[in-house]
């Protein structure tokens, strides 16, 4: 009799810890399940705050504004591009593309719905810009590094690390007054 008690407490054992390992299971696929639901829904949130940021940028300007979706890119080029899908109607070459940051490049080929976009960090590209400060004008170009120098100021120039640079309009591409960034360090040219 003492033998089909131990014999049965031990079945029910075995039954309750297959039990607890099948719940386990199910509960680690609801986890990962509401893990995968909370990762999509950051997502949405995220685009729905960067398509309110494009949407406000477009009211405080003067400008006509198109979406994009950035569908290629390559940061281990050394060309420093990226394919956007603009959708119909195509885009034209040489238009100015914006973040609500400010700018980002410009059109240099298109193909149906889709643009090549040339970075201002791309080492050949070349910007008109100018410090808002005090108007003093310069080029931006890429430093090949993922960054941006400001070329042709005059030494004679008062120039602060925090002024703000903005795009001059003189390169007849960019119009004018498109952020592009702010100084983060002053040092002397060999010549201007």
């Amino acid at each position: 009799d003492g033998l089909a008690e131990i014999g049965a407490q031990g079945q029910r054992r075995l039954h309750l810890r297959g039990q607890l390992q099948a719940e386990n299971s199910a509960l680690r696929a609801e986890v990962e399940r509401l893990r995968i639901q909370a990762m999509r829904q950051q997502d949405l949130a995220d685009e729905t705050r960067r398509l309110a940021a494009a949407l406000d940028y477009a009211r405080r300007s003067d400008a006509s504004f198109r979406l994009a979706d950035v569908v290629l890119s390559n940061p281990a080029s050394w060309l420093r591009t990226l394919v956007v899908h603009t959708g119909p109607p195509a885009v034209r070459e040489y238009q100015p593309v914006v973040t609500t940051a400010g700018l980002v490049g410009c059109v240099i080929k298109v193909g149906g719905s889709y643009a090549k976009v040339q970075l201002i960090v791309d080492r050949v590209a070349r910007v008109g810009a100018m410090i808002e400060r005090n108007r003093l004008q310069g080029l931006v170009r890429g430093d090949g590094n993922g960054g941006l120098e400001m070329d042709e100021v005059p030494l004679q120039a008062i120039v602060e690390v925090g002024d703000r640079v903005v795009t001059s309009g003189i390169d007849g591409v960019f119009p004018r007054g498109i952020a592009i960034g702010s100084i983060t360090a002053v040092a002397a040219g060999s010549e201007l």
